[in-house]
């Protein structure tokens, strides 16, 4: 095995200022013309550094600063131990803190109770006769039960039984409202639907079928008016 310094390879120096390594200066004879070659990455971080270069790379001891002795530190922690009681006496008493609401015991403490109180009446529930006697709760004890005839429950229509008569009357109740107690302007009267009654409704069928009847007649006797006066020609 070599010695370190007499290693072939220059020893790399890291500057704390510097992110980069620069070599130190070569002692070998072999290496005096050599140039530095600045080394990065992976090979930078696997250099190796000397023994001086850890001790300069290292904070100083306590023992080590100067002018400074035993009796002088113990002297300077009595200081500061002086300092935090003093700090700590000044500390805001619990009643200070309650004045300023930051510390809520108070509140706490009601809520503590609030919580008993409910606590208790829940305890002391009422019975079902003081219940009954409020009027909180109305229900009897005993429900009578009795046999009940099955028949259909749907709703009535009363509208499918009415005879003839009856249309009548009702469609003559609601003409005369609508002529004499319905208000209605003068220029909309007009537009007032009426309900007729089945005999005007079978007039006025009667009446379109006569209409039609005498309409195919008068073509019919046109077409043969027609149809002689080409026989005649």
């Amino acid at each position: 095995m070599t010695d370190d310094s007499d290693s072939d390879n220059p020893i790399e120096y890291r500057d704390d200022d510097d992110t980069h390594y620069r070599s130190a200066p070569s002692t070998s004879r072999f290496d005096e013309d050599d140039e530095d070659v600045p080394v990065g990455g992976l090979a930078a971080k696997v250099f190796r550094k000397d023994t001086l270069a850890l001790r300069l790379d290292a904070p100083p001891c306590k023992d080590d600063i100067s002018g400074q002795t035993a009796d002088d530190r113990r002297t300077l922690m009595h200081n500061a131990s002086i300092k935090l009681a003093r700090k700590l006496s000044e500390r805001p008493t619990v009643e200070e803190l309650e004045d300023r609401n930051i510390l809520k015991t108070a509140a706490v403490r009601s809520m503590e109770e609030k919580r008993k109180l409910l606590l208790r009446k829940l305890s002391f529930r009422p019975t079902i006769a003081q219940l009954k006697e409020q009027q909180i709760i109305q229900f009897n004890d005993y429900v009578e039960v009795t046999q009940a005839q099955v028949y259909d429950r749907k709703a009535d229509k009363p509208w499918t039984r009415l005879t003839s008569t009856d249309k009548a009357l009702i469609r003559k109740e609601l003409n005369d409202f609508k002529a004499t107690e319905m208000d209605v302007h003068e220029e909309s009267r007009i537009f007032t639907r009426y309900q007729k009654s089945v005999l005007f409704r079978f007039a006025l069928v009667c009446g379109r079928v006569v209409i039609l009847l005498g309409w195919s007649m008068i073509c019919q006797l046109f077409q043969y008016r027609i149809s002689q006066t080409r026989a005649d020609s």
